[in-house]
């Protein structure tokens, strides 16, 4: 019964990319204004996403990166 009650509350994920882009040339990434809301998710999603881009070898710059993150 539990795991039902927990199943209802989970979120469906889509992404969408251009299948073209060669994203091996994208290194540094910026963010721009995050929009949860839950303000206690913005530093989670800020880290996880990090945490991704970096053991790939992006490095996170203030601002201008070649890619720039906006989640909602």
């Amino acid at each position: 019964m539990f795991l039902l009650a927990g199943t209802a509350f989970a979120r469906q994920v889509k992404t969408d990319y251009d299948r073209s882009a060669h994203f091996g040339k994208y290194k540094p990434f910026s963010w721009e204004h995050v929009k949860t809301q839950d303000a206690l998710h913005v530093d989670r999603i800020k880290s996880a996403v990090n945490a991704a881009l970096t053991a790939k070898g992006w490095t996170q710059v203030d601002s201008g990166g070649d890619i720039s993150s906006t989640p909602s």
